[in-house]
């Protein structure tokens, strides 16, 4: 079950066509039994006698819709740039047309072995068959696990995205991604109630979508681990902590993916009431003050990048942000084994005074240059960081510090996501996106 407790689906591009049809083509539904509700551009049936729908948490999937979407067209843009600034193989010399060049240089036939020169001499050697398969071997590439392709006249390769909703609840937040998100492939609404299951089936039939919205019975976790499929988005929102699948989330998501995680338990996260819960669930106590909200995301972060690195796998925070009872967090899961090493250095203590609630932070690892490295792996050098910043007690009010943490502390906002979150918060529609005011502020 989710903390928002109803999935829901739609098409950002065919969004007021999307509803025009579930208004024409869905089936008649028992008004004694069932009631309606309209969110985004789902329709979505609630048993009159067990109607549980949270108004509140429609902020939290307006959000979620309009950043996926923003995910997916700026892992486009990067995949195309980085198409665009590949060299391909057929343009660069092999050893055989290195060593002809060579011997014309040599010999005076040839002063300057340029690009063009042996580019020219690729060609005289290539013959038809080796075209051949280059031409199929760039045409493959097209079709392989990358996470969001280019264009191309097939429709086997066009963009398109896979998205989880591990814990879903009835289905609302699964069809409105459905039905606004236009590269949604495939969302796989979740959860382990049959009775869930069975509300979600019902939905997706009353919102026309069951080609994209599937649902499915499981444990969440074991689904996750054994699923051979892998998603390009991971949506985590459950009651209380989500720490139990964050492990099984990371193995489940594609490498350069999107991790949304919600986390209610608010009054465990911030404040300082909980310090041995906090610990247990994050591996870090929380501080009390100010900052409470935001060392609460950290703690998060903290635990998830954690996580991430015993995977050779690191993490990317695009945005993060206290609402409300909860925190909800948009990261992207990359694979790397030398960004790894960074994650002490990305690790701090933080010294909280019990009186002004000053901070002073203690990273536990540093990085610095390495001169003399030949290669990108060698370029940095790993070693341990020099502490205390402070003494037992505050400069400024005499009081005594506290340790928190330990936390993230590298940055927990990426500006350009979240500069297209806005753009296209602006080019939204506000009959769709109720929450639009709010997510501008």
């Amino acid at each position: 079950m989710t903390s928002e407790s109803q999935p829901a689906t739609g098409s950002m591009d065919s969004a007021s066509s999307n509803i025009t049809e579930s208004t024409t083509a869905k089936p008649a539904f028992d008004t004694n039994k069932y009631e309606e509700l309209v969110e985004g551009s789902a329709k979505i049936l609630f048993p009159k006698s067990k109607v549980f729908y949270n108004p509140v948490q429609q902020y939290n999937r307006d959000l979620s819709s309009l950043a996926i979407r923003a995910f997916s067209e700026l892992l486009i843009e990067e995949k195309q740039a980085k198409k665009r600034n590949k060299q391909p193989k057929s343009n660069r010399p092999n050893k055989k047309q290195i060593d002809q060049a060579t011997e014309n240089t040599t010999s005076g036939t040839n002063t300057t072995p340029t690009t063009s020169n042996t580019a020219d001499i690729t060609e005289e050697k290539k013959n038809s068959e080796t075209t051949e398969q280059l031409s199929k071997a760039s045409t493959s590439t097209c079709g392989t696990e990358e996470q969001v392709e280019e264009s191309s006249s097939s429709p086997s390769q066009e963009p398109y995205l896979n998205i989880l909703e591990a814990l879903s609840a009835t289905g609302l937040r699964a069809i409105r991604y459905g039905k606004e998100i236009p590269l949604a492939q495939t969302v796989i609404a979740n959860d382990l109630s049959k009775a869930a299951v069975d509300a979600i089936q019902l939905n997706v039939d009353y919102n026309d979508i069951a080609g994209t919205v599937i649902p499915n019975e499981a444990d969440a976790i074991n689904y996750m681990a054994n699923n051979k499929s892998k998603f390009h988005v991971v949506d985590l929102d459950p009651y209380g902590t989500a720490s139990p699948f964050i492990d099984t989330a990371l193995n489940a998501i594609k490498d350069d993916g999107l991790m949304l995680i919600t986390c209610t338990d608010l009054g465990v996260l911030a404040g300082n009431g909980y310090p041995e819960k906090c610990f247990a669930l994050y591996g870090g106590t929380n501080l009390w003050g100010d900052a409470t909200h935001e060392s609460a995301l950290r703690l998060v972060l903290n635990m998830i990048a954690n996580t991430a690195a015993k995977y050779k796998k690191y993490i990317e925070p695009q945005l993060c942000l206290s609402i409300d009872f909860y925190v909800r967090l948009f990261i992207r899961v990359k694979t790397s084994p030398i960004n790894v090493k960074l994650l002490a250095s990305q690790t701090m203590i933080t010294y909280n005074c019990s009186g002004c609630h000053a901070t002073a932070n203690q990273f536990l690892g540093k990085v610095t240059a390495n001169p003399n490295s030949k290669s990108i792996q060698n370029s940095k050098k790993f070693g341990l960081a020099k502490g205390p910043p402070v003494g037992p007690t505050c400069s400024f009010c005499g009081s005594v510090h506290h340790l928190c943490g330990p936390m993230w502390g590298g940055r927990i906002q990426n500006p350009e996501f979240i500069d297209r979150v806005l753009k296209l918060q602006d080019e939204a529609s506000s009959d769709i996106y109720k929450t639009l005011p709010r997510i501008k502020d």
